[in-house]
């Protein structure tokens, strides 16, 4: 599953905090970041097959799906399971996204 993630070429974006001490290896958070590209490649593989009539419904359930993944990536804990008194100011927040194939991400 690792390889395929690496093969999707997801790039983290560091927003706010330092994200080089988050272990990206977290089995919940790599497991969540293929889930999210096999529900990309799904959706580029068949949305040009759907029909006007399926297409609410397709863009309806695959919103539920993703809504549903990016609340388990918020909620993901890469520490060590030490509480931290001082949580608020080791905050992290970054943008996970996928590259186009000409290298620009996609929206």
């Amino acid at each position: 599953m690792i390889n395929e993630v690496r093969m999707m070429k997801f790039k983290v974006k560091p927003i706010q905090g330092d994200v080089s001490k988050l272990n990206f290896s977290n089995q919940a958070f790599v497991e969540t970041i293929w889930q999210l590209g096999k529900m990309d490649d799904f959706i580029e593989k068949h949305i040009s097959k759907i029909d006007k009539q399926q297409e609410h419904a397709f863009y309806h359930y695959f919103e539920g799906m993703y809504q549903q993944l990016q609340e388990k990536l918020s909620n993901l804990h890469f520490g060590t399971g030490i509480v931290d008194l001082n949580a608020k100011r080791n905050l992290v927040e970054m943008e996970i996204y996928k590259e186009g194939k000409r290298g620009k991400p996609l929206n």
